[in-house]
C-alpha cells in the first residue's frame, strides 16, 4: 500500500467528517480544520485517526498546517 490522504482514508472507511470526529472525541469543525491542514495535527490525534479508519499510520498523509502569510 502506498500513501493515502486523510480524506481518502475517511471516505474509504465509509465515514463522514462528523462520524470520524465523534470517534476521535473532537468536534466536526475541528476535524475539518485538521483534514484541510488549517490546524496542527498532534501525534496522539494521528494515532487516533489511524485507529478509527483502520489504516496503519505510515500509510497516511497528514496535511501540514500552512502559513497564512504565504501567497
Amino acid at each position: 500500500m502506498g500513501q493515502i490522504s486523510m480524506k481518502a482514508c475517511r471516505i474509504n472507511a465509509n465515514l463522514t467528517q462528523a462520524e470520524t470526529a465523534d470517534k476521535m472525541g473532537i468536534s466536526r469543525e475541528y476535524y475539518n480544520k485538521l483534514e484541510n491542514g488549517e490546524a496542527p495535527m498532534q501525534t496522539y490525534m494521528q494515532y487516533a485517526f489511524s485507529h478509527v479508519v483502520g489504516i496503519n499510520l505510515e500509510h497516511i498523509i497528514f496535511p501540514m498546517k500552512s502559513s497564512k502569510n504565504e501567497p
